[in-house]
Parts: structure tokens; C-alpha cells; sequence
């Protein structure tokens, strides 16, 4: 039984397709429409007979790709129109089965040309099955007409006419929505936790990737506890954890010493990931797709964005694809595509930095030699430190080593071409492995570069990851910041969606994460210059003092507290926005962090039962925290992403309300209703 059918404003590229009128012909909004009828046309389109023309027609469509681009869910409940025409050359019609099954569309689709009126009449649709009808309707402030599909035969609620993709929801009634509300350009880490959590909170997401394939292999390799912390409410955090290590451990060569690290448990109380994790970026990408596939959102690859214009209401991204390219709305653009960014530069946003004098050479190898396996291997050599993790795609070991910096042509961030064999075996002489290079199955030559973007948001285009700031992999900050900030940026992107001025909540995004990433840089730059710097200083510290300190390691990496310590400085768990403008402190004291720090988990007791604060706040949405004696909010509006939770073992009348990424946003010692419900309209939750 078909259970949807999608009418794709899309264009394509066809040989017996004619090419589509002028700009000045498309129609748009607010243009006349005369509502008379000449002909067999459609009853009021006030356009005479004209010779119809077939656009698509008897196309096959697996279910499993949903209805392709162009087409997107709503929320369950709403009608389901469907523009017929919504600009030319051509429209894209689909029809869309049950899982595991097709069909191939009844009717033809034929649509007519734009007249001086600029005016669209349509002819025929196809139907989708004996017990549903079609017919046309105008969509309100349209001046085309548009179909409008009404099911007869209810579905079961929250059944979806897919079983993944951008395509048609079909509870109840199916719908399309023409204007989706977050496009997210890059299928990278940063952009599917963009994507994730915008969704999550309510948005209709659509996500396009240039590359046809996902990129492989990995560049990034750990993931911190602040990351996972922040994932979790998403529900992925189990699935990345299976495909991680989290128990690593790690072989330090200091000269002729071998010292051996133990990287999983530290003295770290207020978290549940009090440990590195070491996971590729490949893991995370297949975690964080797949949880998009089941919510019905399916990465569309080999596409491009090219173009973009902006107007009050709406941002218009022009994305090209193989079968020709199409001009979508939305409200908001997140460009997670990268260092060498489309968006940043069509957005005119400056790209401050430089280059480094050095570059990083990876390769996937098999390796003779003694090293104990599973183990990570660090050694400290004059040149540079070289790392082996035995996390390789092609092969066993994955290598990561410096080098003075050599053109190669490929942009910055972006592996260049193969690093030889011979020159692989002379990194790892150097840095006095004692092994041998068995099979090289992969290698490459990356460019570094340290760079912030003037700024993170212009108009409705918003950057970040790699697009908005690009540092060396020192410290494995680069995937862990660029999650964090799609984190910080998608819920405010879902709330935006709702009618109003969001201009605090959309500016915070910048004001937040912009100092952060600065930190972050110059984190990474310190680092870096200490592990790769070719100066007489760091080369005599890694060459000559570290060795002759070798006999000190085996203590101080004893030392749970110490361990800890780095630990919580690379897991970025000092970032706080308490100058953030969402950060407001109602009457003085309350419970919890102050606004803008971090929620730290601890124990706590909820309605009778001991949990941790961390698993009460594990999903989507603010949280408010109300303490024992705090007033009741069952009278009060709240909004559908607000859940509210009463802290027995918290005295006193105060509350607290967390955000969707962890961090407090609104604190306050007395149970302050109106201050409350102005942060709630402040962050657009109602």
C-alpha cells in the first residue's frame, strides 16, 4: 500500500525537458492570481488552454531513499499540500512505499508554463491510490496552486512512509514542507551534530554533503567526557561507546625508556566519561548518520552549495547535484563544511590566521618491530613527536608525525598526495621505533593552519567547526570542537523557528562559542608548538630534557589527581558563558552552577529514588531543576521542550534551568515565576 507521495520543488536536468523561463517569469510571492476559469484547466488558475507538458513520469522509487531532496517532514497533524509548480525548468515527482516495496507512479505529471500574469497552471496529478484523492488548493500568500493530498485511510500514529531520508511523514496525514528550517551544509561530525540537535528540538533539517562518499580515512581519533556529555541527551553516546576504547593506554618512549600510561579511570567525580575514549572520526560519523536515517533525516550526498541570497523572512541556498541544481528556502544556513568553507566566503566573513611551517604526515600501516600491541605508542624525538595508534583503517597502525612543511597544492586541512614508503621508514628510524614498514596501505601530507573567523553569524548564515576556526590536531581538539559547537548551535536554530524577534538568542551563538574557540586555538598553538616546532627550544626539550626526566614519569602518571587534571583541560570542560546574554541570574543564590557554567553531575534524589544529574537530563530540551521547597509550575506555560524535575535533596525554594547542551541558563534562590518565564521567551522555548 503506498502510504505517501511528494510533489519536490527540483530541478534536473532532462534532454526532452525545455529550458525553464526567465527569472522575471518564475512566479513569486505576492503576485496577483485571477480567479476565473477558461478551458479544462484548473478551476481559477485565470490562465486559457495551453498544450500540457510531461515533466516525470513513471520513475520507480525505492523506499529506502525516502523523497529525495527538495521534500521534508513536518509535524505529524498538519495538512499535507504540495506545491505543484514552485520553480522551473522542471518539477520532481515521487512516490513513496512501504519499506521494501515500490511503485511506479499511476499518471503522468504535467504542468504548464508561466504566462505575463505570472500565473502557473497545472493539469494532472498523480494519484496515489485508490482510497486517496487529489485535488488542487491554494496555499495561503501562494499565488500558484498547489495539491493538497487527504488521506482517507488513517495511518498509526508516528508511522512514517519511509524507513529513512528526507521524505513524506505519513502519521495520520502525510505532509511536505517546501521551507525547511535548518539547512546544514557538511555531513562532517560537526555538521550531523548540528543536524541531530536541531531536529531533536523541533526543526526540519536537510543536510547536503559535496562529497559522494564519506571521507576515509579518520583524521580525528579521541573523543573527550565533555563531548560525550554533550551528545548524550542525542541517545548516540552507547553506540559510540561501543566502538571506542575507552580503557586506552599509552607507551611513552623517552629516549631509551619505555614508561607505560594507564588513560581510563581518573579522579574525576562530577562526570560519567572520567576517561579519554578512543574513537575514530569514522565511528562518529556512522553513529550520528545512522541516528539521522531513524529519524527520517538522510544525508544527501554529491551535493553542492553554490549560491545564496538572503531576504527578510527567508535564505534561499542554491545546491547542485548531478541531476542539476535547485534554489531551496530555509530559515537558517549552518555552514559545517570546512576550512576551505563555501559559505564563510559567500557570507564575506574574514579568515584571520596563518600557516604553520609544519605539516602532519598519516598513514595506515603494518608494522615489524617490537611494539606492544593495542597500545598507543608516543615518542618524543628531536624533529617531532610521533604517535602510533592502533586504530588503523587500512591496516593495523595509524601513523601521525610532523614534518617541515613541503607544497603540495591541496588546501589547508585537506589530506595532499601520498608520502612514499622510504619516507615513512625514515620518520619512524628517527624516531628510534626499531620497526619496519611491512605494507603502507595508505598515507598522506596535510597543511596546517591556525585561523578564527571574524565572525560566526551573518544574516541567517551561521559557521561552525573547521569553517569557523581550524587549528593544528594537537591536544585532538579539532572534532570535539566542532561538536560542541554544532551542540551549542542547534537548539538555538530549532527555538528560532517559531515566530518573533531572536536576535539575543541567534547573536549568543557567537558570543558564546567565538571566546571558546579562541581559547581553544591558542590551546592547540601552545601544544603544538611544544610537540612539533622545529626551534632550537622544543627540539632540545624533546630531544635532551624529557629523556633525562624519563625516571620521573612513572610517578607523577601515578598520580590520579594529576591525570585528572589533564584530563579536564582537554575535555574543554572549563569553557563557561557567563557573560553570555542567555546567562541570567534571578533573585541571588539557588542551587546549582552559576548561569553559563557547566551542570556538573552528582548525586541526587528525585521523586524518592537516588540518580545522578547527568542521567535525569539525559534527553532533549531544558530541564528545570526545582528544589525541594521550590514553587509549583504545574499552572505555568512552559513549552513542549521543557521538562521539569523536583530535587528532594536540594533545600531551600530556588530552581535551575539547564540547557539542551549542558550548561546553566537561568538560576535563581526564590521560586521567581516571572523572571523564570522571561527566560523561557528570552531562549524562544514557548
Amino acid at each position: 500500500m503506498v502510504v505517501g507521495a511528494a510533489l519536490c520543488r527540483h530541478q534536473f536536468r532532462d534532454a526532452a525537458a525545455p529550458a525553464g523561463p526567465p527569472a522575471a517569469r518564475q512566479p513569486r510571492y505576492g503576485a496577483p492570481v485571477r480567479r476565473r476559469h477558461r478551458g479544462p484547466g484548473l478551476p481559477g488558475d485565470g490562465v486559457g488552454p495551453r498544450p500540457p507538458r510531461p515533466v516525470l513520469s513513471g520513475r520507480l522509487v525505492p523506499a529506502s531513499r525516502g523523497a529525495g531532496p527538495g521534500a521534508h517532514p513536518v509535524p505529524l497533524g498538519e495538512p499535507a499540500q504540495h506545491a505543484v509548480v514552485r520553480r522551473f525548468p522542471g518539477v520532481r515527482v515521487e512516490a513513496v512505499a512501504e519499506p521494501r516495496r515500490q511503485r511506479r507512479l499511476p499518471r503522468p505529471v504535467r504542468v504548464g508554463r508561466c504566462r505575463r500574469r505570472r500565473v502557473v497552471r497545472a493539469v494532472a496529478v498523480a494519484r496515489t491510490g485508490p482510497r486517496q484523492r487529489s485535488r488542487f488548493d491554494r496555499l495561503p500568500g501562494l499565488p500558484w496552486p498547489a495539491a493538497r493530498r487527504d488521506p482517507r485511510r488513517p495511518c498509526r500514529s508516528g508511522a512514517t512512509g519511509t524507513t529513512g531520508g528526507t521524505g513524506v511523514v505519513a502519521g495520520g496525514r502525510g505532509a511536505v514542507n517546501a521551507q525547511v528550517d535548518v539547512l546544514v551544509v557538511g555531513a562532517g561530525p560537526t555538521g550531523l551534530a548540528t543536524a541531530l540537535q536541531a531536529h531533536e528540538h523541533g526543526a526540519t533539517v536537510r543536510i547536503v554533503e559535496r562529497r559522494p562518499d564519506p571521507f576515509r580515512p579518520s583524521r580525528a581519533m579521541v573523543m573527550h567526557s565533555r563531548t560525550l556529555e554533550s551528545l548524550r541527551p542525542l541517545g548516540v553516546t552507547a553506540g559510540l561507546l561501543d566502538r571506542g576504547d575507552r580503557t586506552p593506554r599509552a607507551e611513552l618512549h623517552l629516549g631509551t625508556r619505555r614508561v607505560s600510561a594507564q588513560l581510563a579511570e581518573t579522579a574525576l567525580r562530577d562526570t560519567a566519561f572520567p576517561h579519554l575514549t578512543m574513537l575514530r572520526q569514522m565511528d562518529v560519523e556512522d553513529v550520528l548518520t545512522e541516528a539521522l536515517r531513524t529519524r527520517g533525516v538522510e544525508v544527501e550526498r554529491g551535493t553542492e552549495f553554490a549560491a545564496l541570497r538572503e531576504d527578510a523572512t527567508a535564505v534561499y541556498a542554491t545546491l547542485r547535484a548531478e541531476n542539476g541544481s535547485e534554489e531551496t528556502p530555509c530559515r537558517f544556513v549552518a555552514a559545517c563544511d570546512g576550512p576551505d568553507s563555501t559559505g564563510r566566503r559567500l557570507a564575506g566573513i574574514g579568515w584571520a590566521g596563518g600557516p604553520y611551517r609544519e605539516q602532519v604526515v598519516l598513514a595506515d600501516a603494518e608494522l615489524d618491530g617490537d611494539l606492544t600491541p593495542g597500545v598507543m605508542h608516543v615518542v618524543a624525538a628531536r624533529p617531532g613527536l610521533v604517535f602510533l595508534f592502533a586504530l588503523g583503517e587500512g591496516a593495523t597502525w595509524r601513523l601521525l608525525a610532523t614534518r617541515p612543511w613541503r607544497r603540495d597544492g591541496a588546501p589547508f586541512g585537506q589530506p595532499g598526495g601520498p608520502v612514499p614508503l622510504a619516507e615513512v621508514q625514515r620518520i619512524l628510524d628517527t624516531a628510534g621505533l626499531g620497526v619496519t614498514v611491512r605494507r603502507l596501505a595508505w598515507s598522506a601530507q596535510v597543511g596546517l593552519q591556525h585561523r578564527l573567523a571574524h565572525a560566526f553569524r551573518r544574516g541567517r548564515l551561521f559557521l561552525a567547526g573547521d569553517a569557523a576556526h581550524s587549528h593544528s590536531p594537537a591536544a585532538a581538539q579539532g572534532m570535539n570542537t566542532g561538536i560542541l559547537d554544532g551542540l551549542n548551535l542547534g537548539w538555538k536554530l530549532a527555538f528560532a523557528r517559531r515566530p518573533g524577534p531572536h536576535a539575543t538568542l541567534l547573536d549568543s551563538y557567537e558570543q558564546e562559542r567565538r571566546p571558546a574557540a579562541w581559547q581553544v586555538l591558542a590551546l592547540t598553538h601552545l601544544v603544538f608548538f611544544a610537540e612539533a616546532s622545529t626551534s632550537r627550544l622544543p627540539a632540545l626539550l624533546r630531544g635532551t630534557v624529557i629523556p633525562l626526566l624519563a625516571p620521573l614519569f612513572p610517578v607523577l602518571l601515578k598520580e590520579p589527581h594529576l591525570m585528572a587534571q589533564v584530563v579536564r583541560l582537554l575535555s574543554q570542560r572549563w569553557v563557561r558563558y557567563r557573560t553570555s546574554p542567555l546567562s541570567v541570574q534571578g533573585r541571588p543564590g539557588g542551587p546549582g552552577p552559576r548561569p553559563g557554567d557547566r551542570l556538573p553531575d552528582e548525586d541526587v534524589v528525585c521523586e524518592g529514588q537516588a540518580v545522578r544529574l547527568h542521567e535525569l537530563t539525559a534527553s532533549p530540551g531544558i530541564h528545570l531543576l526545582v528544589a525541594r521547597d521550590g514553587p509549583a509550575l504545574d499552572g505555568t506555560p512552559l513549552g513542549e521542550h521543557v521538562t521539569v524535575h523536583r530535587i528532594s535533596s536540594w533545600a531551600g525554594t530556588g530552581l535551575l534551568a539547564a540547557r539542551p547542551d549542558g550548561h546553566a541558563g537561568f538560576r535563581c534562590g526564590a521560586g521567581d515565576i516571572r523572571a523564570l518565564s522571561g527566560w523561557l521567551d528570552l531562549v524562544a522555548a514557548r
